[in-house]
């Protein structure tokens, strides 16, 4: 699977992917944790939400990967760590700036565990929906 990594779009020089994230991204079969969808299979849908954080968000340097799909809530890495194994920022975008801050991860595999919860979690409400 190819997955769009924003080299067109002058991500900083020194932001590397989590190797984790990779991981899960070159998988033949991505596991998406509903209701979180990653944006990265889709060149256009990515550049969509990096363009946004840019705009909206000018004094953040954020790189979006994953999206909630009930509200606007976008998963972004801190574009500013070079470690390789940055923070996860929960952004809600199309709020002002100062109101977007929904919380934060240590890292990909933290936030990875926060949403397979949620993804347990929401599977049940849509099952309790259905009955």
């Amino acid at each position: 699977m190819t997955i769009y990594l924003y080299d067109d779009l002058g991500l900083q020089q020194n932001f590397k992917f989590p190797e984790k994230f990779l991981e899960v991204m070159y998988a033949s079969a991505v596991p998406y944790p509903r209701p979180w969808s990653y944006i990265l299979e889709f060149p256009d849908y990515a550049r969509f939400w990096f363009r946004q954080a840019q705009t909206q968000y000018v004094d953040r340097c954020i790189v979006p990967f994953a999206i909630r799909d009930d509200n606007d809530d976008v998963a972004c890495f801190d574009g500013n760590d070079h470690s390789g194994d940055p923070k996860v920022h929960i952004v809600h975008f199309f709020a002002s700036a100062g109101w977007e801050d929904r919380g934060s991860y240590d890292n990909f595999e933290a936030w990875q565990k926060m949403a397979k919860q949620e993804s347990i979690e929401y599977q049940r409400s849509q099952a309790d929906n259905e009955s």
